[in-house]
């Protein structure tokens, strides 16, 4: 058995047994207040008070069993795979070690790949790393599961070759887009901007032919920061001392406007990928035929008549004896 909420389970529990808490010091108090004497003149059933303090006692831990989702067992469906072809590029420079954003771009330059991976609903998405080189990390694929395995272990030493070279991210987007002329595709670039090369502006002239728009998600502050370098200290130059990396938004402004797509910031929000998911959301979509699915069977059905029996019944037992 499995359960669809088991995220939520602290606070299910947590709440769970803090309503049970507060019913069983209530009747603690009402127990010291009422005296037996005065039931009796009041003419109170002891068992039928008894059924209906056990009915909210085993529907409180009931609904919480419920509210978990549990889940057993699995169905299979045949859906049709249709989508758009997602490639996403990502900066894996030493610039991205930089903690200007509470933590190291490069970490939350994947958090912002993540919840663009969970918006490709049914289309494939691939990955490309890049620093001094670029190559393709993760062919174009339907499977989350495997995106994301590749997506955790790319890190700055996933490449040999360091610097940043954004053009030959569009060399290397060009040889993926080129194998199949799909209509509907789509390149975010996930850098802080920096360019060592100078390559892009003639990478981005053949790229263009291919009619794909690049949204370039800018990370870090322009005002720059210091790149550590383990085990200890600041990665520095050649006269010793430290660098400093600075966001570049101004170029990657120019090329989402050379490509018709758009510039936004994550350095503290991820809201800018509202643009990415939209344009992902309007485009035709391909068809890459049909796939099996299979999905839990949700069985929280069974514990919900129960529940509404116990209180059902604590609400229509009468609590007084008929004289």
């Amino acid at each position: 058995m499995t359960f669809g909420n088991i995220e939520y389970a602290p606070y299910i529990i947590a709440f769970s047994f803090s309503v049970l808490a507060a019913f069983l010091f209530y009747l603690y108090r009402a127990k010291r207040r009422t005296a037996v004497l005065v039931r009796s003149m009041l003419n109170i059933s002891v068992w039928a008070r008894r059924v209906k303090i056990y009915c909210i006692a085993l529907a409180i831990p009931l609904f919480a069993f419920v509210a978990l989702a549990p889940q057993w067992g699995e169905s299979q469906r045949e859906v049709e795979n249709e989508g758009s072809d997602v490639l996403i590029a990502l900066d894996v420079s030493r610039s991205m070690n930089a903690e200007d954003v509470g933590t190291s771009r490069l970490e939350r330059a994947k958090n912002a790949a993540r919840r663009i991976a969970d918006s490709v609903s049914g289309g494939r998405i691939g990955l490309i790393v890049f620093a001094g080189e670029a190559f393709l990390f993760c062919p174009m694929t339907s499977d989350k599961g495997a995106f994301l395995i590749f997506l955790d272990s790319a890190s700055t030493y996933s490449m040999n070759l360091q610097g940043t070279n954004i053009g030959a991210v569009f060399d290397e987007a060009f040889r993926v887009f080129s194998k199949r002329r799909e209509n509907s595709k789509l390149l975010v670039l996930i850098t802080d901007g920096e360019d060592h090369e100078g390559s892009v502006d003639e990478a981005l002239k053949r790229f263009k032919e291919l009619e794909v728009s690049v949204y370039c998600a800018g990370i870090g502050r322009e005002s720059g920061a210091l790149i550590p370098a383990p085990p200890s200290g600041y990665l520095t130059g050649k006269d010793g001392n430290p660098i400093k990396s600075a966001k570049n938004a101004s170029s990657l402004k120019k090329i989402a406007l050379d490509t018709g797509g758009s510039y936004f910031d994550i350095s503290d929000s991820f809201s800018g990928l509202r643009s990415v998911i939209s344009a992902i959301d309007s485009q035709d979509k391909n068809y890459y035929g049909t796939r099996i699915i299979k999905e839990p069977l949700e069985c929280f059905a069974f514990f919900v008549v129960p529940l509404i029996f116990l209180l059902a019944l604590e609400l229509l037992l009468p609590e007084v004896r008929r004289r």
